[in-house]
């Protein structure tokens, strides 16, 4: 039972890791976009 949470937890811990990843570059991403000059679009 109790090897089944912790699975469950590292599960969870991983997932969010990630989310955060992901997070992460789309704020790098939005950032790029905002840094770059209007004459790219």
């Amino acid at each position: 039972m109790l090897l089944q949470a912790t699975a469950k937890v590292k599960r969870v811990i991983a997932y969010r890791a990630v989310l955060d990843d992901k997070g992460e570059r789309l704020k790098i991403i939005a950032f790029s976009l905002a840094q770059a000059p209007d004459s790219v679009f």
